[in-house]
């Protein structure tokens, strides 16, 4: 085997490595605990989302009518979002259990990769319109504390509001 093929093929075993590395990973830290399943219950997936939202907005200063436009946009995109994310759940089960035969089918293998690959794309693709919609509505200083607000780490406080919003309206939603 020639030096170039031999380089290619480590590079197609590395890639394929790491793909199945990194699902294996991401399946084994969504395990549910001992309390039961990580994902909260319909009702509560909503709301999730809606105060998810309302911290967005709320971080990044916005007026009452702005944090109701962008709850909508939220919510539309949220069981999208999570159909996707169950999708994928259920075809790293399956890529696991094809791991699992006593001959694993490699060809059966990377197109579950492939799919995968394809559906995390999707859920990119959805969390990104989503941004894009709510980022049509600000202005210039709310789309700067938007993309600082947004590029923080967890746990950083990355803005303070403190523009006034126009009359009658008040910074951040506190509506139940």
């Amino acid at each position: 085997m020639s030096s170039m093929k031999l380089k290619a093929a480590l590079i197609v075993s590395l890639a394929f490595n790491a793909a199945v590395l990194g699902t294996a990973a991401a399946r084994w830290s969504s395990r549910p605990g001992p309390e039961g399943s990580h994902r909260p219950p319909p009702g509560d997936l909503e709301q999730s989302c809606i105060q998810r939202s309302r911290h967005l907005a709320k971080g990044i200063g916005l007026c009452d009518s702005k944090t109701v436009f962008i709850e909508r946009e939220m919510l539309k995109a949220c069981s999208a979002e999570t159909g996707i994310r169950e999708r994928i759940e259920r075809e790293r089960d399956e890529l696991f259990d094809l791991f699992r035969a006593e001959r694993p089918d490699s060809q059966a293998i990377m197109n579950k990769v492939d799919t995968i690959s394809s559906l995390q794309g999707d859920l990119e693709k959805s969390i990104v319109r989503k941004l894009m919609r709510s980022h049509s509505i600000l202005d210039h200083a709310e789309r700067e504390r938007f993309m600082s607000f947004i590029g923080c780490g967890p746990g950083h406080r990355c803005v303070s509001p403190m523009e006034k919003c126009p009359a009658g309206d008040s910074l951040g939603k506190d509506s139940k």
